[in-house]
């Protein structure tokens, strides 16, 4: 079935459910679920691919973290910091996790392309001690989001496990998520 028919038959679906519940819930509900169904349709095959990670808490992080959200709404390049051993390759996956005490989130994106340290943004110039990694360029559309408590069960990292400072995963642990939840 062509991704049109699918959407050609979830309207239809909208249509009938709209009818049946004028306050919006099943709206929102029915939203989600065909992002989903198409999400799946059009996934990419990252079963060879590792997943770097950065922890978003309160301060520098947290900061960068907003101005890329607010250069992904601008339609500029999102970007990060590779991790300290500069590893990551285009079709890897990106992952802004926070931690239980902050939220209990993950946010997941695919790597695109890979820049080298002296085209590091400007306002990173405070970040002193990543100045030689390299600049990893993501997507703008997120390839997972979810909680990071369901992402540390599947990767079978210890439920006390937090993120500090970003870093590459081991493929094990990366490939057990990604056969699981994006294949």
């Amino acid at each position: 079935m062509a991704i049109a028919d699918i959407k050609f038959s979830m309207l239809m679906v909208e249509q009938k459910l709209k009818l049946r519940c004028r306050n919006g819930c099943m709206k929102h509900m029915f939203d989600k679920w065909t992002s989903f169904v198409i999400d799946k349709k059009e996934k990419k095959d990252f079963s060879e691919s590792f997943i770097v990670m950065t922890p978003v808490a309160a301060g520098m992080s947290h900061r960068d973290y907003k101005e890329q959200k607010c250069r992904i709404s601008r339609g500029e390049q999102h970007c990060w910091d590779d991790s300290k051993n500069n590893n990551a390759k285009v079709g890897d996956l990106f992952a802004y996790v926070t931690n239980k005490c902050n939220g209990d989130h993950i946010e997941i994106y695919e790597i695109k392309g890979v820049g080298r340290p002296h085209e590091r943004l400007s306002t990173w110039s405070g970040n002193v001690g990543q100045q030689g990694r390299n600049v990893v360029l993501l997507s703008s559309h997120t390839v997972y989001v979810g909680s990071w408590s369901d992402f540390k069960y599947y990767c079978d990292y210890a439920d006390k496990y937090n993120c500090q400072g970003t870093m590459r995963m081991g493929f094990g642990k990366s490939s057990k998520f990604i056969s699981k939840m994006l294949s």
